[in-house]
């Protein structure tokens, strides 16, 4: 840990550079800087106290909301102070406008900021996301005798073998954690190989699988107005290769199905313009969201906007879950189903397996591989009661994965503690 710490400590200079750097070129404000640093001003009055969760970014976050909210149901004294390494991450938690939080960019993992923080908002207790094991960060909060708690603990085969090399990082590491949660059964072995003891372990636990919509505002009513529900169907989270291969299913089932919309949602926001322009170039009509354009029936909507999927998921009754088309191991099949939406996805589900195994073999999704798949699937679905059976099927058996409520209530007793 000592070298850890030297090594933090000479890369200073060049961390401060970057952020001005970023500064400068408008990337990020001076605010954004000064939390960064760590010297950023605010915190809680005295007599409050915050539980701290970290997260590196969006999706990261996303998994953690159901907790949240259900932790502040619960203890109607507890702040909430999130971190993130990202702008964007930052951007969702305080989109999410959740009563006694706070959202503030992650500082530099070094002791002082850690200790700053914990003294200005009064912490009892760090909850990080995945695979944000910090050492600074758990060290400084654990000899604060707080409680570390990770959450969907993830650790790959190839992390394993280093932490193994670094022993005199990982075994401090993991005997800072009070509690952890694994994410899949791979990561739950290795984490016990490396030391970590079963009672400080939960059951394999993927939050992506406790979400439930949240109830704040979907579409508004010209925007629903605008889309025929039973005759859209939505891309969600499409990457690179997947674009022309919807886009194609799309001009196919048009054919039989003219009314049939579809709402394009890509995984990064910045490829916009570039499937705007595969689509104009295939002859369909497009609206884009961050021009306020209005989609015609039968056109594409390009949903290019932050945050809003729950928003795109209440317009479609079918949504194709991206990141399948291609080895990305797909997206979280949960959110859509929970919306009521009707399940297809293509052959790349490693990130979560087990539950598309179940959907596939229990009539609660259906695979395809190619554009004209995906074509036939729609066009099966036209039909009504044979779309709302789907719905209804998706939802049923991703609602049978698991609550929040054991998960909030060992959080609030170790805090307690």
């Amino acid at each position: 840990m000592g070298f850890y710490r030297l090594l933090l400590t000479l890369l200073i200079p060049l961390l401060t550079l970057m952020g001005l750097t970023r500064v400068a070129r408008g990337r990020e404000t001076r605010a954004d800087f000064w939390q960064r640093m760590g010297v950023a001003p605010g915190g809680l009055e005295t007599g409050a106290r915050s539980i701290w969760l970290h997260a590196a970014s969006m999706g990261e976050l996303a998994s953690a909301e159901s907790i949240l909210r259900l932790m502040l149901a619960r203890d109607p004294e507890l702040h909430i102070l999130i971190t993130t390494n990202s702008t964007t991450g930052r951007a969702l938690a305080q989109k999410w406008q959740l009563p006694r939080t706070q959202a503030r960019l992650a500082p530099f993992d070094t002791r002082w900021a850690a200790k700053r923080l914990i003294r200005a908002w009064r912490i009892a207790g760090l909850v990080v996301m995945e695979s944000e094991l910090w050492p600074n960060r758990l060290r400084t909060v654990a000899q604060a005798d707080l409680p570390v708690i990770v959450l969907g603990a993830r650790l790959s085969r190839r992390t394993a073998r280093g932490w193994r090399r670094f022993t005199w990082i990982s075994r401090p590491l993991l005997a800072d954690v009070r509690w952890l949660l694994p994410q899949d059964k791979g990561s739950r072995r290795r984490f016990r190989s490396l030391g970590l003891s079963g009672d400080r372990m939960g059951d394999v636990t993927n939050l992506k699988a406790l979400y439930t919509p949240s109830g704040r505002a979907g579409p508004d009513e010209a925007l629903r107005n605008a889309f025929d529900r039973e005759s859209t169907w939505l891309a969600a989270s499409t990457h690179p290769g997947e674009d022309q291969m919807i886009l194609k299913a799309h001009r196919i089932a048009r054919e039989s199905w003219p009314e049939l919309t579809l709402i394009l949602a890509p995984r990064h926001v910045e490829r916009a313009e570039k499937i705007r322009g595969l689509a104009e170039e295939r002859g369909l009509d497009v609206a884009q969201r961050t021009r306020h354009e209005t989609c015609e029936t039968g056109g594409v909507y390009l949903a290019d906007t932050m945050g809003e999927m729950p928003v795109f998921y209440e317009l479609a009754r079918i949504c194709f879950v991206a990141g399948s088309l291609i080895n990305r191991g797909g997206h979280t099949p949960f959110e859509p189903a929970a919306h009521g939406c009707a399940l297809l996805h293509g052959p790349y589900t490693s990130n979560f397996r087990e539950i598309y195994r179940r959907l596939d073999t229990s009539g609660g999704a259906f695979q395809a591989s190619t554009s004209k798949d995906i074509a036939d699937l729609l066009l099966e679905l036209r039909d009504g009661e044979r779309r709302s059976s789907l719905a209804h099927r998706s939802a049923e058996i991703c609602a049978q994965s698991g609550s929040p409520e054991p998960i909030v209530a060992r959080i609030l007793s170790l805090i307690a503690a």
